[in-house]
């Protein structure tokens, strides 16, 4: 958790309130199989119910943003209603930390296409909560993985225990202190290495398994399971209004470790999103799987409206 530590509560009509002075702001949680339904209201107005329930954990995501807020004073409630989705064994719900501004956040797994290995790598490793339950292991000297990404700032989410070792960490082939992981107990989800006020821009990220270990660990291992990248723009979830579909899309799919827990979905041919908005550019987030089809298109009109289409 960030910090250390988070607060939590299964109890209905529980609450978290923070007064914060801007123009956004992220609540920043987790999700698992234990969590529930929260109520958020903003200046004393109910906006959503959100459902936080997951199929595997995630630790300090982004639950929630509210953006377009006038740069005055506001209050964010979070209140623990006592329910839970059907598949959600109890209703506890998470606060971890909150960031003003609101940051746009993407969690990218170590399966991801922008991360490429190199060396002998263990991939899969399932013996943890990892994030999306999986993670990548390498105790082999020299072996690399490289994540290439744009944007303002980079996380790299991995595990700190009694057997792992030391990396050798370079952002843009600039070499960062040694990144020593170990920990007398086992942080899963642990933050190993963050870097911010970046260029908006392309960047490198390359993590080297070194083969060393601090004096009290067991063994050299170097686990890789998740990247963190901050983006300019602001994130629109596919829940906004501002969001229009057809009648052949599924909403609230939550089988993955998706942005704000959930998504819509369609294989149904010539099925459209569209969204209208004031900007000078958008980009679209979706997901690369065995199970997901051909890639879908994507085009803009002269009215600021970008179209999503299955193929």
């Amino acid at each position: 958790m960030s910090g250390g530590a988070a607060a939590v509560s299964n109890t209905a009509g529980a609450q978290a309130t923070f007064t914060f002075t801007g123009p956004s702001v992220s609540w920043i949680g987790g999700r698992a199989t234990f969590t529930g339904i929260a109520r958020i209201s903003l200046d004393g107005v109910f906006l959503t119910e959100l459902d936080t329930y997951s199929k595997t954990v995630e630790v300090q995501v982004p639950m929630f943003t509210a953006a377009g807020l006038t740069n005055t004073r506001h209050t964010l409630t979070i209140e623990v209603t006592g329910r839970n989705n059907a598949a959600a064994s109890s209703p506890w719900v998470i606060v971890d930390a909150f960031d003003v501004p609101a940051a746009t956040i993407s969690r990218l797994q170590e399966t991801d296409p922008s991360v490429t290995y190199a060396g002998d790598w263990v991939q899969g490793d399932n013996s943890r909560s990892f994030s999306a339950g999986f993670a990548a292991l390498s105790k082999t000297p020299g072996a690399q993985a490289t994540f290439t990404f744009t944007g303002t700032g980079i996380r790299w989410v991995g595990f700190r225990g009694p057997q792992t070792g030391i990396a050798r960490v370079s952002l843009d082939g600039v070499v960062a202190p040694a990144v020593n992981t170990y920990s007398a107990t086992e942080q899963v989800q642990a933050e190993l290495f963050k870097a911010t006020g970046l260029t908006d821009a392309s960047h490198t990220l390359t993590i080297e398994v070194t083969g060393e270990q601090d004096a009290a660990s067991t063994s050299p291992l170097v686990v890789v399971d998740a990247f963190e990248v901050t983006t300019s723009g602001t994130r629109h979830q596919e829940t906004d209004p501002g969001i229009a579909y057809d009648s052949a899309w599924i909403q609230g799919n939550r089988d993955k470790a998706y942005s704000e827990g959930a998504t819509l979905e369609s294989n149904t041919w010539g099925s459209q999103a569209t969204i209208t908005f004031t900007g000078t550019g958008s980009a679209g987030s979706a997901i690369r799987d065995p199970s997901a089809g051909s890639p879908a298109y994507f085009w803009m009109e002269p009215s600021s409206e970008t179209s999503i289409r299955m193929p």
